[in-house]
């Protein structure tokens, strides 16, 4: 569908857009995390952690296309490096607050990846079968938002929320 914005695709112009998005979304889980260290105001040793880690995508990132030779190790390295850096964040976060590890896999992660289980497994059963053109692209769309919606609130919300939820909407 990048033909309705762009008169001539370039290559891999779907694939990188789909690798930023799950970058993106990995990157989302920093957010709190990265406010939480610097609420404890100890940045000095996370700064020089994460900083030496994504300063090291780079060389990575040259070594990934010398070797492969496509652009789109790039975007898989970030993804994985974002994977690392997620990880190195709960850890120096452990130290600094005593954060648990197996508590934020817990009532984060896990959470998100039981949100995410419908929706991708309809949404790929849904792009496999589908013909290309804008009925596809419309019908993958609505129900990317239906299903993850719904998902949210069954999976991903607890009772209290959805109470929380059902007063706000009436």
């Amino acid at each position: 569908m990048l033909n309705i914005w762009l008169k001539n695709v370039p290559d891999y112009a779907a694939v990188f857009c789909q690798l930023v998005l799950i970058e993106t979304c990995i990157e989302i889980l920093s957010g709190p995390l990265i406010t939480a260290v610097q609420a404890t105001g100890k940045i000095k040793k996370y700064q020089i952690i994460i900083s030496g880690l994504k300063i090291l995508i780079f060389p990575i990132c040259y070594l990934g296309i010398k070797l492969t030779n496509t652009p789109i190790i790039t975007l898989i390295i970030s993804i994985l490096m974002s994977i690392i850096i997620l990880f190195a964040r709960i850890i120096i976060l452990k130290g600094l607050i005593s954060i648990s590890i197996s508590s934020y896999y817990k009532n984060v992660l896990s959470i998100i990846i039981r949100v995410l289980i419908i929706p991708v497994t309809v949404l790929l059963i849904l792009i496999f079968n589908l013909s290309y053109g804008l009925p596809r692209f419309i019908i993958i769309s609505v129900s990317s938002i239906l299903l993850t919606l719904f998902s949210i609130y069954i999976i991903g919300l607890n009772n209290y929320e959805q109470k929380i939820l059902k007063n706000y909407i009436y």
